[in-house]
């Protein structure tokens, strides 16, 4: 609608709403979160029939070239761009490894394989959780970690999301405050856009990202600049955009 501002000014905001859940996915996450339990309790296997033991003996270099196993290690409630037969996991994953401690160690130690082959040590001080740069990371660094457009970094972002959604709260704030060590030692390393992802993975950004752009709506004003406000809540996104006259 339109509204006058303190200035006089008047704005047109509007509310668009996207949700990527419906009955379909919700189905494949229950079905998925069942076998997610199965492979961290050690009784089932991925979609490729792989254990989780198999997978936590590979090598750096089969970690690097294999792209559908990360999934299974880290699984999420958003779909895989690569791999169709990702599992798609709800709250009961995170509950279950809550109340089941061979669950949890196991989940932990994929996390620490994982961390081994981005070049990262995990150590306990003063009773904290620490990530920091391992022995190997300067052998580890060209892989994984510079760009541009390193796929390690988006496998980043899924560890992040699945350490959230899963209650790993110690670990995922662990891992991002390495990341930002990493990304004030390495200034250029990872572009900016990765380092909000990780930001916004972690809930480390502001409930609202706002930023200016430049947009045409129909109304006396003609080209008009506005700012969008974004909400991420649960899977659901909400965007405000304010368009203000007189500032196109």
């Amino acid at each position: 609608g339109i509204c006058a501002t303190p200035h006089g000014q008047s704005s047109v905001a509007f509310l668009t709403h996207y949700s990527f859940v419906h009955c379909g996915a919700l189905a494949c996450a229950m079905n998925s979160s069942q076998d997610v339990i199965a492979f961290f309790r050690g009784q089932g296997k991925d979609a490729e029939g792989r254990s989780l033991h198999q997978v936590l003996e590979w090598g750096d270099e089969l970690m690097e070239c294999c792209h559908n196993y990360v999934q299974w290690l880290f699984p999420t409630d958003e779909p895989s761009r690569f791999n169709s037969d990702a599992p798609l996991i709800d709250e009961s994953v995170g509950l279950a490894a809550s109340h089941d401690p061979v669950m949890k160690e196991n989940f932990l130690k994929g996390f620490a394989r994982f961390m081994r082959f981005l070049g990262l040590s995990i150590s306990t001080q003063s009773g904290e959780l620490q990530l920091a740069k391992a022995a190997n990371f300067e052998k580890r660094k060209l892989m994984c970690w510079e760009g541009p457009e390193n796929h390690n970094w988006m496998r980043v972002s899924r560890v992040l999301r699945c350490l959230k959604i899963m209650g790993f709260k110690e670990e995922l704030l662990a891992l991002h405050d390495c990341l930002e060590r990493l990304v004030a030692e390495f200034p250029g390393m990872v572009d900016e856009d990765t380092v909000h992802r990780w930001r916004s993975k972690a809930g480390r950004m502001p409930n609202l990202l706002s930023k200016w752009c430049t947009s045409q709506v129909t109304t006396t004003y003609g080209p008009i600049r506005g700012k969008i406000q974004e909400v991420n809540k649960g899977g659901n996104f909400y965007h405000v955009v304010t368009f203000e006259a007189g500032l196109g």
